[in-house]
């Protein structure tokens, strides 16, 4: 469901910052995935992607509404 929710804003992200997002997410379903029963450490490290998409994302809000970028909205992400 969230890469579903990285596809609609893609136009806002940008190419480069989508991919990356959807590296993270992959990987971190993937150590989810090995790790359902929460024994091994994989879902510890599949977290700590999760925490590292938050970041891109919220360093690409700061800096549009630092900015007073408008996007193609017509809108100031992070506002």
């Amino acid at each position: 469901m969230f890469v579903e929710g990285l596809g609609v804003v893609r136009h806002k992200l940008g190419e480069q910052r989508y991919a990356v997002l959807l590296d993270l997410a992959a990987r971190a379903m993937a150590l989810s995935v090995a790790d359902q029963d929460d024994t091994n450490g994989n879902t510890d490290w599949g977290r700590t992607l999760l925490l590292e998409m938050e970041d891109v994302l919220r360093d690409f809000r700061n800096r549009r509404a630092k900015g007073n970028l408008l996007d193609e909205d017509g809108e100031i992400i992070g506002n």
